[in-house]
C-alpha cells in the first residue's frame, strides 16, 4: 500500500496526570511521598508536560493522539458532586491540550459514574464545547 496512511500511526494510550488530579487523588488517600510521587493500585502516576508530550510523541512517529485519565478516573469520589467538578476540570483541561495541538491531540472524555444524570450532562457539555 502506498497510501500516506500507511504509516500513520495513532497513540491511543497516555494518560495525562494534571497536578490538581494528584492533589485530588493525595486528598483522597491515595498513597503518595509528595505530590510528585502519587500512586495508584501500586503504580505511580507519571509527570506529564503537554508541550513534552507532543515533541516525544512526534519522536516516536505518531501522527496523532487521544489521551485518557487513568484509573481510578473520578470513580474514587463516588458519584458526589466532587466527582462532577473534578470531571468537568479534567474535561476542560483535555479540551485545552486538544484547542493547542488540533491536529495532534484528541480525548476521551471523563464520565463522573456512576451518576448517570451528571455523566450525560457532562456528555451534553464536551460535545457542545
Amino acid at each position: 500500500m502506498t497510501s500516506s496512511f500507511a504509516n500513520f500511526k495513532i497513540d491511543v494510550h497516555t494518560h495525562p496526570v494534571p497536578e490538581f488530579y494528584r492533589e485530588a487523588l493525595v486528598d483522597a488517600g491515595y498513597s503518595a511521598r509528595n505530590l510528585s510521587d502519587v500512586f495508584v493500585d501500586g503504580f505511580r502516576t507519571p509527570n506529564f508536560d503537554i508541550k513534552s508530550y507532543v515533541d516525544e510523541r512526534v519522536e516516536h512517529g505518531y501522527g496523532f493522539s487521544v489521551l485518557s485519565i487513568t484509573a481510578p478516573g473520578v470513580s474514587f469520589l463516588h458519584g458526589s458532586y466532587r466527582a462532577e467538578e473534578l470531571a468537568r476540570q479534567l474535561n476542560q483541561e483535555m479540551q485545552s491540550y486538544r484547542k493547542a495541538y488540533p491536529d495532534q491531540i484528541g480525548a476521551f472524555c471523563i464520565l463522573p459514574l456512576p451518576d448517570i444524570q451528571s455523566s450525560l450532562e457532562e456528555i451534553k457539555y464536551v460535545w457542545t464545547s
